[in-house]
């Protein structure tokens, strides 16, 4: 019976993970945008002071449209990563579960790590054009009118390399302009930090536990 029954359960996870991240990603995208400016600039070469400054910015600079900048890639990568996730964390748990009678938090300690890592790999290159979609800047915005100043300016342009980066008209366009002016491992840049990064909480709740 449970052998039957599982594909299905399996299923579910990764239908309820996609929708959950896709939607979450829609609503969340205007805030996501401004979180991603005020990490990546120091203070003296961020557009705008706060978050709502710089929602009000962006609307009146570029629309509402400037809000989702980045939301085909965002609503692909959050759907992908969270489908993906539990549908190789319940295919490791099941994979452990034949093996042992009764699951530990082990167990479901490295099935998750499985399944956080193969989603680093598949989604990695999202996320990179994500970022990079929502720091370039919009139409009808340039540098200076959204840094308010010259060292804002030359601090902007040299966070997102405006002067050697050509602005993505899409995720396609971006895919493309990445492999041919970087290589295909540009898709990959930060790859070996993030992964570092769940290495180290594995470590650390391996330890503990």
């Amino acid at each position: 019976m449970s052998s039957i029954r599982e594909p299905a359960v399996v299923e579910d996870h990764l239908i309820a993970g996609m929708v959950a991240g896709a939607v979450s990603s829609a609503m969340l995208l205007p805030l996501d945008l401004i979180k991603v400016h005020l990490q990546v600039y120091d203070r003296a070469g961020r557009p705008f002071p706060s978050m709502l400054k710089g929602l009000q910015s962006i609307v009146q600079q570029e629309g509402y449209r400037g809000l989702y900048k980045g939301l085909t890639p965002a609503l692909l990568a959050n759907g992908v990563s969270w489908g993906g996730y539990f549908l190789f964390y319940e295919h490791a748990k099941n994979r452990y579960l034949r093996e042992q009678r009764q699951l530990t938090s082990v167990h479901h300690l490295l099935s998750a790590f499985e399944a956080g890592i193969i989603m680093v790999f598949m989604t990695n290159p999202l996320w990179l054009i994500k970022t990079r979609m929502q720091l370039q800047p919009g139409v009808g915005a340039g540098v200076s009118s959204m840094s308010g100043g010259t060292a804002a300016t030359e601090a902007t342009a040299k966070a997102i390399n405006i002067s050697k980066q050509v602005a993505y008209t899409g995720l396609i366009h971006a895919v493309r302009t990445i492999v041919k002016e970087e290589g295909p491992l540009g898709l990959y840049k930060g790859l070996k930090e993030v992964v570092a990064k769940k290495c180290r909480r594995s470590d650390s709740f391996v330890s503990f536990s």
